[in-house]
């Protein structure tokens, strides 16, 4: 009976070597192998499709799985972007993108196109109405920085005239406007900063207006 158990379990011994083989090179598999494996090629369509994205953004990785040893299931792969090109280009998203000033690549299929492009040109003027207002809040309040800027520049040069005309034992009154010229100054820099600030977001709005107008054939 101990023999019979000998022979067993010298059986299973066999085997472990050939255990400890595979699960070596199952541990050795790269990282960018094992993600080529995990790929859902099918889900990675639809989501490309879905993002409105445009079929060769996922080129590399496919190219990088070809390369792996992992060729790409292309048939599974090409049924998804087509399920997500549909919710992509429906009316509601097309109006939902151009409203927010989102760009938009030309993915959708001939059959879901026209549709897309009237909602998404609707959701374009929605937004360049919301965009021209944006402009003319910043602008208004930056000619209200400006009149302030100026003023605060007229009451320095006033000073400025002042503090050249003092007189021998108007020091008191000297130091009183030195001090004041200086609070002026931090507001003259303070009010400069904000003005160009705003210059920069405008400049960047202006332009953003003119390709949305431009892309929406508004001119």
């Amino acid at each position: 009976m101990k023999s019979v158990g000998w022979e067993s379990e010298s059986k299973k011994l066999k085997w472990v070597p050939l255990i400890i083989v595979l699960a070596f090179f199952a541990g050795c598999t790269s990282p960018a192998k094992k993600a080529c494996l995990e790929t859902d090629w099918s889900k990675l369509g639809y989501e490309e499709g879905v993002r409105g994205e445009r079929v060769d953004s996922s080129l590399s990785h496919r190219q990088s799985c070809q390369r792996e040893g992992v060729p790409p299931d292309m048939l599974r792969y090409e049924q998804g972007p087509r399920q997500g090109l549909e919710k992509y280009c429906s009316i509601r998203n097309g109006q939902t993108l151009g409203a927010r000033g989102c760009s938009y690549l030309g993915v959708c299929p001939p059959d879901l196109e026209e549709s897309f492009n009237a909602a998404y040109h609707d959701g374009l003027q929605i937004h360049v109405r919301k965009l021209s207002a944006e402009i003319s809040t910043l602008t208004a309040k930056q000619v209200s920085l400006r009149q302030k800027l100026a003023a605060v520049e007229e009451q320095m040069s006033y000073l400025e005239k002042e503090v050249a005309q003092a007189r021998t034992g108007q020091e008191r009154m000297l130091m009183g406007m030195i001090s004041e010229m200086q609070m002026l100054e931090a507001d003259q820099m303070s009010l400069s900063l904000q003005i160009d600030a705003l210059e920069m977001d405008l400049k960047k709005m202006r332009q953003r207006l003119y390709q949305i107008k431009k892309q929406a054939d508004f001119f």
